[in-house]
């Protein structure tokens, strides 16, 4: 272990590249290019948005303490000279967390804990095994197998946040443990594969709403959540003249395509992403940068999820669904289940985005400010998985769901109030609306000219 005496935040910045990489963490300098070189982080290469620059805040919200002690004294370089006093509001901010963590809004591993993800992956079991047994009953009339689909498409929707909570951590607090959990949940049981969600995911976490990087948002030539995405030359997306042509003719449309498009074709659009990852390149398609990067053992169990998932989908809709219904009860699982996609992004599209080089803000404003709650009740908290509290959930990803309410009710809120941070939240269908009309004004910009 090398120690710099002589580090300073201008020596830091200078070093921000793939390969020449660091970031400071609680005043202390860290060689971020040798740790991705030697270890096999989980995030991928999201970190290295952070290179060159404090990452303190960020750095705790994803990972528990262990991590600073067992993984990176190592790459540890030195101690800043010149560290700055951090603002009023990120010393409180922080206070703020640690009060969190001693109320126990991290806490995984009593029974009741246990016992809470236990049901959250049987009873979508449940309604499975109802519509196979509505398939195999004998009833008649498609209206029967219209709701066995649908039964189906909800089960996968809620096994949907078993692996977007095992991606996180947020179950066991283990990074093995989790992701395996969420392999079996999310992978096997929604469909879709861990390891793909987790890159893709962790991306839109860090740079949540930065138009040009969110790959939750970066859906040229399709959807435009901001004009600045087609028509700025210096701030908006590259692109080739045909492409452009056809950008323009799909974002000023995009309003009338939003639902079908989410409904029936994102998902298909999803699956093909991560099969392009999982078995041709090794590599996620929308972020060519990152690899493949996570152990055999996971992959492979991660890979065979995925085909296990295929394969029990197609028996169920060829082998067990009687023939004349098959199509209905598939088309109602697809639909259900790819309502996922409107639900998330209601939480953000409409938020305030932002070109990444003009992002200044703070963690938590950051958060804050580009993410909306729905609002808190049973109904809800069930349909969304809790990530109805996308706010709180941005903040602290690694809290598990059922400390989310709490953490809004007694920490988050106050805080934003305190501080001035806009705090969004409202119904679901009227944060729908609102996406709904983000798209319709842009679309109206999609012949504009260019500019800068």
């Amino acid at each position: 272990m090398c120690v710099d005496s002589g580090l300073t935040l201008e020596k830091v910045a200078q070093h921000k590249e793939a390969s020449d990489a660091w970031l400071v963490i609680d005043n202390v300098v860290y060689d971020i290019a040798k740790f991705l070189r030697t270890e096999i982080h989980p995030g991928g290469q999201a970190i290295l948005y952070y290179a060159g620059k404090d990452a303190t805040d960020v750095f705790h919200a994803y990972h528990p303490h262990y991590v600073v002690k067992r993984k990176l004294p190592k790459y540890r370089i030195g101690v800043l000279k010149d560290a700055p006093e951090p603002p009023e509001m990120v010393k409180e901010y922080r206070v703020m967390v640690k009060a969190m963590q001693d109320a126990g809004l991290y806490e995984t591993g009593k029974w009741y804990h246990h016992l809470f993800w236990a049901w959250h992956f049987i009873y979508p079991g449940i309604f499975l095994a109802v519509a196979i047994y509505i398939f195999l009953s004998g009833v008649q009339g498609r209206a029967w197998f219209v709701l066995g689909g649908s039964l189906i498409g909800l089960a996968q929707h809620q096994w949907a946040f078993i692996g977007h909570d095992g991606c996180h951590g947020s179950m066991t607090g283990k990074w093995g443990a989790d992701f395996a959990l969420s392999i079996i949940g999310g992978t096997l049981g929604f469909g879709v594969s861990s390891s793909w969600w987790k890159y893709t995911h962790n991306q839109h976490h860090v740079v949540t709403l930065e138009y040009d990087r969110d790959t939750d948002v970066t859906h040229l030539p399709f959807f435009a959540v901001s004009k600045h995405m087609f028509l700025s030359r210096s701030k908006g997306t590259k692109i080739g003249p045909w492409v452009e042509k056809l950008t323009r003719v799909m974002v000023r449309i995009q309003a009338i395509t939003f639902f079908p498009v989410m409904l029936l074709i994102a998902r298909a659009s999803l699956l093909i992403n991560m099969l392009l990852m999982l078995f041709v390149t090794d590599k996620v398609p929308t972020m060519p940068w990152q690899n493949f990067h996570f152990p055999k053992l996971y992959k492979w169990a991660d890979r065979l999820a995925v085909l296990g998932h295929l394969a029990w989908v197609y028996y169920v809709f060829v082998h067990v669904v009687p023939e004349g219904h098959r199509f209905a009860a598939f088309l109602a699982h697809w639909v259900v289940v790819s309502s996922l996609h409107v639900q998330l992004i209601g939480n953000h599209w409409d938020r305030p985005s932002k070109f990444s080089e003009d992002e200044t803000d703070n963690w938590f404003v950051k958060q804050a400010v580009t993410g909306r709650n729905y609002e808190s009740s049973w109904y809800n908290g069930w349909l969304h998985g809790g990530l109805e509290l996308q706010i709180e959930h941005h903040i602290f990803p690694r809290m598990p769901v059922y400390s989310l309410e709490r953490c809004k009710n007694e920490f988050v809120k106050p805080f934003a109030k305190k501080w001035g941070v806009p705090y969004s939240s409202t119904g679901f269908f009227h944060a729908i609306y609102d996406c709904w009309c983000l798209l319709a004004d842009v679309g109206a910009s999609a012949f504009d000219s260019k500019y800068d």
